[in-house]
């Protein structure tokens, strides 16, 4: 168990070296701690966060070195409190952030509300819709059936040129790469269809099932064809790009879907 990992830890260095692997706390390794209140010893503030590369391994009795200059006090102890891991040196207590737990837990927030790079703002509605104030006019649009999010260049780019080469060559970087999606949100004879993994097209976000990923499809509408298709998020991520569609019905009452690619997020309320 985890809390016998830390006991052994705290009893013997050979031993520790193995727990401290456990944690992940090996040289190369990235780390995550936040201070917290204590005696007032040490001179760094309660909540400072360390975050960086471990430029040693972790040991009993040495400090914690970040390659980008960080260190704190040399290790006491490590604790396990509450499920939380500290590790208490010479002037302070740490927690350590474990990352998965820590990116689970954020995606299973539920945003309020998030704004883009030119000012427009998301808002998230009690029936599960979403509805966008365009900031640059200052217009409230109707809601949104579905809001997902395109993953940014610099996440996909070797793996899109890889697979989709005739597309992405010549792609280098953030705003080449939103031309391209914008030409199929926008051109007469391209669409995009948000699509589970067995192509099923999908109308709002109520129709996805928990757990399940989504794509968003990028199809010539001539040819009837996916030029090629790209995994989303369906929960908000600073960095990725808005796509949000919605169902109407036009004067005439035919059922129209209206589509929108929005600019990359820069803040999510919680």
């Amino acid at each position: 168990t985890l809390f016998y990992m830390i006991e052994r830890l705290n009893q013997s260095k050979p031993e520790s070296e193995n727990t401290f692997e456990h944690l992940g706390l090996q040289a190369g390794s990235e780390v995550h701690l936040v201070k917290l209140g204590e005696d007032g010893s040490s001179g760094v503030a309660s909540g400072t966060e360390l975050v960086g590369t471990l430029a040693d391994d972790v040991e009993i009795g040495k400090p914690i070195v970040l390659r980008e200059g960080a260190n704190t006090t040399s290790i006491q102890s490590v604790e396990e409190k509450e499920g939380k891991i500290l590790i208490r040196t010479r002037t302070s207590v740490y927690e350590l952030v474990r990352e998965a737990e820590a990116q689970q837990e954020s995606a299973e927030r539920q945003p309020k509300s998030i704004t883009t790079a030119q000012g427009s703002t998301y808002m998230y509605l009690e029936d599960g819709r979403t509805q966008r104030f365009k900031q640059a006019t200052g217009e409230m649009k109707e809601p949104q059936d579905l809001l997902v999010f395109l993953p940014p260049w610099e996440e996909i780019a070797d793996k899109a040129a890889s697979l989709y080469p005739e597309i992405f060559n010549g792609i280098e970087n953030q705003p080449q790469y939103e031309q391209i999606m914008l030409a199929y949100a926008q051109t007469s004879g391209k669409t995009m269809r948000p699509m589970n993994a067995q192509g099923q097209v999908i109308g709002k976000l109520s129709d996805i099932e928990e757990g399940e990923q989504v794509f968003v499809a990028f199809v010539n509408k001539e040819t009837g064809k996916t030029d090629f298709h790209l995994p989303v998020a369906k929960m908000p991520k600073i960095g990725w790009n808005a796509f949000d569609t919605r169902v109407y019905q036009d004067k005439d009452g035919n059922t129209m879907r209206e589509r929108h690619i929005g600019n990359q997020v820069t803040d999510i309320q919680y």
